[in-house]
């Protein structure tokens, strides 16, 4: 069966979504997540600036091919080949970063000069910046870009605006891509652990307010004739906040998806700092103590379920450590006991904040990719506090 090319060129700002799924069992005192499906479903949407040859052209295609599957080029991931290719050519020399990219040896590439000029070619190998080819180039390219190639299939029906113009429109396609490159064997860029999950230390960024909530769940008892009861139907509280990040280069933007597929969606969680003044040291910390005294906060009674600590220094390093108990210190003072010794001492006058840190994951196992100029991502996703 011939697979054909969508071979038209879609504008900036294509969304990606990652979809997981995870079946989430919660009880009173705790969590269970276990991750039902490790390789996402992928999806992209396009949008076409289109004259009226190309709109011509692709109204054929949706009539030819309606239900059919095809080759999308992935132009998330495109690079061009400054220097050509010549014809017969049985590899590709591309720019840097090849391993940031889902190219894999057994799957297609495009070259793509043009809506009415490209070629598909299957990867045999990869190694350093080459691909070699399971089969030559039939033509000369000046100046092509070379993309994946991955089968998809039309969602819906593509959408036609009709422009004031009547020699532009513009069309929205979107796909889901039938077989997904897993990434899950490739590990992100370390991050600090802490207590056996990630920390993420990168504050979320925002153009304006970041919404954050603390949450109790509860059951409400209504009889409709007199009071109503509430009853909490879980021991902890959750906070939810939103983690929003714009990766500025490929390579960043590679390691975010590399990140999201280690994440599975909702299934495994991280560290995540409440970013507040929390509390504020009443003394300086000594070197390999296993207590210190903070300020007095009513820690016992507000904060049943913080004992995960983070300092962020004025110097710029940050430190974490556990608190697994507290006790009244002196007057306005309350001592807390860590879990092992906190290493080198820690001057309270070099303390910028000193917070929390919640366990989070993300609120929903979709998320949703905005690829911008220049290989630039924004991510934007709730995440939600779960018991430890």
């Amino acid at each position: 069966m011939t697979i054909e090319v969508w071979p038209l060129c879609p504008q900036v700002g294509i969304v990606e979504s990652l979809e997981w799924f995870t079946d989430t069992i919660t009880c009173r005192s705790a969590e269970s997540r276990q991750a039902l499906r490790l390789v996402p479903r992928q999806t992209f949407t396009y949008k076409h600036k289109l004259t009226a040859d190309l709109l011509g052209r692709l109204t054929r295609f949706v009539r030819t091919y309606p239900l059919a599957q095809l080759y999308l080029p992935v132009w998330t991931e495109t690079s061009q080949i400054v220097d050509g290719v010549a014809e017969a050519a049985e590899s590709l020399t591309i720019p840097p970063l090849i391993d940031k990219t889902t190219f894999t040896a057994g799957r297609k590439l495009l070259l793509w000069e043009s809506e009415s000029s490209y070629e598909v070619c299957e990867i045999q190998s990869t190694g350093g910046h080459t691909m070699n080819l399971a089969a030559p180039v039939s033509r000369a390219f000046t100046n092509p870009c070379v993309m994946p190639l991955e089968v998809a299939e039309f969602m819906q029906p593509p959408e036609v605006e009709r422009l004031a113009s009547d020699n532009a429109s513009m069309a929205t396609a979107r796909f889901n891509i039938i077989d997904a490159v897993d990434l899950s064997g490739r590990a992100p860029a370390a991050l600090p652990v802490h207590d056996g999950h990630p920390l993420i230390l990168t504050p979320t960024e925002s153009d304006g307010s970041v919404g954050e909530q603390i949450t109790v769940e509860f059951e409400e008892l209504d009889s409709d004739t007199g009071l109503r009861y509430r009853i909490p139907s879980q021991s902890f509280s959750r906070r939810q906040t939103t983690l929003s990040w714009t990766k500025q280069t490929r390579e960043a933007a590679w390691n975010l998806r590399l990140w999201l597929f280690a994440l599975q969606g909702a299934n495994v969680p991280f560290w995540l700092p409440t970013w507040n003044r929390d509390f504020a040291l009443a003394a300086d910390i000594t070197a390999n103590t296993t207590e210190f005294e903070i300020l007095d906060i009513g820690y016992r009674t507000a904060y049943p379920n913080a004992s995960h600590i983070i300092f962020n220094l004025k110097d710029g390093n940050v430190r974490f450590t556990k608190a697994t108990s507290c006790e009244t210190g002196l007057p306005g003072r309350e001592r807390l006991h860590l879990d092992g010794g906190i290493g080198p001492a820690i001057a309270a006058a070099s303390v910028q904040r000193a917070g929390w840190l919640n366990l989070m994951k993300l609120a929903s196992d979709r998320v949703e990719l905005k690829h911008g100029y220049a290989g630039t991502v924004k991510m934007s996703s709730d995440v939600v506090e779960v018991p430890e």
